[in-house]
């Protein structure tokens, strides 16, 4: 991994397996299905990513469970470049987007259904997207769909809680979309300067950005090494952000008024001493 991503400011700040978090060092290792957190230059993503997913052909083939509101925009967005079914069980709103839809297939049916994902090849899907309002359904449909051989699969879900079910299902994407609503609300509700603050692993860890002050006070961070302040375990420092400029931090580093300190916390109960240290002075 260390020699992989060598030659850049990026570093692993995290690695989750089956859930459960790893100690990440030089020489961990990366293994199918593991979830990986990293900070990153913008500049540097993009190799970033070429190293941790393989190449894979452009997605083609499409099938849509869910003709709701999302269901209907998503197809609107994707059918005039790629092959879009929607999947619909409501007779009169699979009507409807039919009406509105240009060149999607509208199909009437259970989602969950095997013989109609069967009848649709969906061994030959390049996406499977669940996105009803039902998280189990969601859930069990996209399941099905992988199993019966859709390359890849996304899970959309409305309620952390159903992410605890995920393990095993093979499912290759999960969306939140009341993570980043949560995240703005964190940012308020955290006691330290925090800038940004974004939920991960289904709410068990958090990627906190706080800003440094204290103007070379003795209990702030500003001037101080970053192995003299007392980081508990399981808060991993992933880069901090000087006069727009991304520097790596080691040991030595020291802290400077309105650094921009990004940090990882395995556990969310860690939070707390994040907000400690970088509480500001008055």
């Amino acid at each position: 991994l260390k020699e992989r991503l060598s030659g850049g400011k990026t570093r692993v700040v995290a690695i989750f397996r089956l859930g459960k978090p790893l100690c990440v060092n030089g020489e961990a290792c990366i293994e199918t299905g593991d979830e990986v957190f990293l900070v990153a230059p913008r500049n540097e993503v993009l190799r970033v990513l070429k190293e941790l997913n393989k190449w894979e052909p452009p997605l083609k083939r499409i099938i849509i469970a869910g003709g709701g509101h999302v269901g209907k925009r998503l197809a609107l967005a994707l059918e005039d470049d790629h092959q879009v079914k929607v999947i619909e069980k409501d007779p009169r709103r699979a009507n409807k987007i039919a009406n509105d839809l240009n060149n999607t297939v509208v199909l009437l049916g259970d989602c969950a259904d095997e013989s109609l994902l069967l009848d649709e090849s969906i061994d030959s899907a390049d996406l499977f997207c669940a996105i009803t309002d039902n998280d189990g359904v969601n859930i069990i449909s996209a399941s099905l769909a992988k199993s019966l051989g859709a390359r890849k699969t996304i899970c959309l879900l409305n309620h952390i809680s159903y992410t605890k079910l995920l393990p095993g299902t093979g499912i290759d994407v999960t969306v939140l979309p009341n993570q980043e609503t949560l995240g703005s609300i964190l940012k308020h509700v955290r006691r330290g300067d925090v800038a940004q603050v974004t939920s991960l692993c289904g709410g068990t860890a958090e990627a906190i950005e706080a800003i440094a002050h204290g103007n070379n006070a003795e209990d702030s961070v500003v001037g101080r090494r970053v192995d003299t302040i007392n980081f508990p375990e399981g808060i991993v420092m992933g880069a901090l952000i000087r006069n727009n400029e991304v520097i790596s931090i080691h040991h030595d580093t020291v802290f400077a008024e309105n650094d921009h300190v990004v940090m990882f916390a395995m556990d969310k109960r860690l939070v707390s001493n994040i907000e400690k240290i970088f509480q500001p002075l008055t």
